[in-house]
């Protein structure tokens, strides 16, 4: 451990796969040092990734005009920042 560094536990759900596995990640001055609790590898593959940039597939509706649905659902063809989904206009 340096002198100086920061040193936190985050409980993280994992949403890759239908398991949920519940982890503790143990981050030290913003880069992941431990993780336990996951199940499989890409638990751990994707706890690195939710503290290093954590990101998210955008799901909506845009609306049709002139027909035959009034909305049709969309989404992004890949995950992105979720700082990107706290922009004003969204509210």
């Amino acid at each position: 451990m340096n002198v100086g560094s920061t040193i936190t536990t985050i409980e993280i759900n994992c949403i890759v796969c239908p398991i949920g596995c519940l982890g503790k990640v143990t981050v030290e001055n913003e880069t992941v040092v431990d993780a336990v609790g996951f199940i499989c590898k890409r638990g751990t593959g994707y706890a690195q990734e939710e503290i290093k940039g954590p990101k998210r597939v955008l799901t909506t509706t845009v609306r049709i005009l002139n027909g035959v649905l009034s909305f049709l659902p969309v989404f992004s063809n890949k995950p992105l920042p979720k700082n990107l989904f706290c922009l004003p206009w969204i509210f």
